[in-house]
């Protein structure tokens, strides 16, 4: 009828549902408003109530995510795809991107998708001119919420940006060993150990050769 039509009727039922904190319900009804607003969306946004809503809605998908890691239940199929559109969605109309990629990438990378999560942790950077600072920024962000897998890969980017950084190399092969991947580790500390750099980096050289006596 009129009301399915109205998507204040589907934000109300969302209200209620997370006074409820019945987040899967939730989810639903503030996907059906966001639904609908997409297909009539006004010339101006207003960017504060978009970040707001999208947050609200990709927090109720990880508290999904979290209620089957629980139970060790497997989550929705449809998920990761749900997942990407309000993503895709929240980037397209904030002139900012960063905060959408952000969060759909730690959600992906919870549900096991690597790459994806990767694309979306780095696209806003290669709008950038100076990569390698922004991949050591994202490196060091990812460092700090306990993701080592994406955080070596981030370095990885920035030394592919700047290979004159000895830093970079180190970075990486500390957290390639934290991950377990030693062979790999030894072969990036070789590589600082056997590199000719500038010598602001001879410290980092000297180490890389000290780690591969132990």
């Amino acid at each position: 009828g009129y009301f399915a039509d109205q998507p204040m009727v589907w934000r109300l039922a969302a209200d209620l549902a997370g006074q409820r904190r019945n987040t899967s319900r939730l989810a639903v009804y503030l996907e059906k408003a966001l639904d609908l607003e997409w297909e009539y969306m006004p010339e101006v946004v207003d960017v504060q109530s978009l970040r707001a809503d999208y947050e609200t809605l990709l927090n109720a998908y990880k508290q999904v995510m979290t209620a089957h890691q629980e139970t060790d239940t497997k989550p929705p199929a449809d998920l990761a795809a749900k997942i990407i559109k309000a993503a895709d969605r929240w980037r397209a109309l904030d002139p900012d991107p960063t905060l959408a990629c952000q969060n759909a990438a730690r959600l992906l990378r919870e549900l096991g998708e690597t790459e994806l999560a990767w694309e979306y942790l780095t696209s806003p950077i290669s709008l950038n001119p100076n990569e390698a600072a922004r991949f050591q920024k994202l490196a060091e962000e990812l460092k700090g919420n306990n993701e080592p897998v994406l955080a070596e890969r981030a370095y990885a980017a920035a030394f592919a940006a700047e290979p004159t950084n000895a830093q970079y190399l180190m970075d990486r092969a500390t957290l390639l060993k934290q991950i377990g991947r030693q062979a790999e580790a030894r072969a990036v500390l070789r590589k600082l150990a056997d590199g000719s750099w500038q010598p602001r980096f001879d410290a980092v050289k000297n180490q890389a050769s000290a780690m591969l006596r132990d």
